[in-house]
């Protein structure tokens, strides 16, 4: 069960405290500064060694055609293992509505897992969204454990389940899903449920508190939007000071265009990046007279952000870019759309 804080904070204050969370304490000794170099060097050569030989014998394994003998065991046993470590929190939720930076918060915690290599054997990214399909979860997973083939493509989600659970479960992993709707049953994805015996880490986003409960996690994160100052400053960095500084009455307008965008970091993205370009008082005080009009006819955070696309929507340049948008919206979320195909 998760033990995390609903508690609302900074991006950056989100992000450290996961860390720390996901994390172990660990203390190290460095007295090497004369041979720090050759011994990087040395550290580099073994690690890309060590790594081949695992994916080897994990591929042996897997297959059933043969087992690790006793000393290999004990070598990997006894690699991972570390004394004094601090355990705290196996699974981690990220909550709150579209668009209010969760998904950007977890890469900035899969990146500070990159940083700090060693710790984990491996880190796996998947984004499920709203239709949990095993099948594409093991494929994703498999990608970043060496699996593959057409002998792994031939198997069924029981088979290839399995295949994952027997690499798994000698490896100290963290797995990131990104935005998720319901449940991920991660035994049916062959994925080892992470506790502090195995050491390992789960990670997720979703827009439904109520999907944290399901996963494990009592006491989820809830990614709120920006304060008004962070929002300010989001929506200044994206507008750019030359725009604001084209006429002494922008700044003033720009405020208001920014309050309108209630703190969500997708609305003051799109916005600040369509107003970049306007550097006329008419332009700003048509952006504040659409944003208001529309807003009223919404009810609820959600319903208001809206008429902020919709006018992100209007200014695009010109009918053929705009339909070419709308072509793309009939992909399902995450589809990859082939451009070769596409374009005549």
């Amino acid at each position: 069960m998760g033990g995390c804080c609903s508690v609302s904070m900074s991006c950056d204050q989100v992000v450290n405290q996961c860390s720390q969370w996901l994390c172990v304490k660990v203390s190290y000794i460095h007295n090497l500064s004369e041979n720090l170099a050759s011994l990087e060097k040395a550290m580099g050569s073994l690690k890309a060694k060590r790594d081949d030989l695992q994916r080897r014998v994990d591929k042996e394994e897997f297959t059933g055609r043969r087992q690790r003998l006793v000393q290999v065991q004990d070598c990997w046993s006894g690699n991972n293992a570390r004394k004094g470590m601090e355990e705290r929190v196996n699974i981690v939720g990220l909550y709150g509505m579209g668009g209010v930076g969760k998904t950007t918060l977890l890469k900035q915690i899969n990146n500070k897992f990159s940083e700090i290599g060693g710790r984990f054997d491996v880190v796996i990214w998947v984004v499920v969204s709203k239709n949990v399909a095993v099948h594409r979860i093991q494929g994703d997973i498999a990608k970043k454990l060496g699996l593959g083939g057409k002998e792994w493509d031939e198997k069924n989600d029981n088979e290839r389940a399995l295949d994952i659970h027997n690499v798994l479960k000698r490896k100290k992993f963290v797995l990131i899903l990104d935005d998720i709707w319901e449940k991920v049953n991660l035994n049916e994805i062959g994925v080892p449920n992470p506790g502090r015996k195995n050491g390992c880490k789960v990670a997720f986003t979703t827009r439904n508190r109520d999907v944290c409960g399901r996963m494990g996690v009592d006491d989820p994160i809830q990614v709120r939007c920006l304060a008004t100052n962070e929002a300010w400053d989001l929506f200044e960095k994206k507008v750019g000071k030359n725009t604001l500084g084209s006429h002494q009455d922008i700044p003033k307008l720009a405020r208001k265009v920014a309050e309108k965008c209630r703190g969500l970091p997708l609305a003051l993205n799109v916005i600040g990046e369509t107003m970049a370009s306007k550097n006329t008082i008419r332009e700003w005080r048509r952006a504040i007279d659409v944003l208001t009009s529309s807003a009223s006819d919404f009810s609820g955070v959600e319903n208001e952000i809206y008429p902020i696309l919709k006018y992100s929507y209007d200014s695009l340049n010109g009918e053929q870019v705009k339909s070419c948008f709308l072509y793309c919206s009939l992909f399902p979320e995450d589809h990859l759309i082939d451009k070769a195909e596409n374009i005549g």
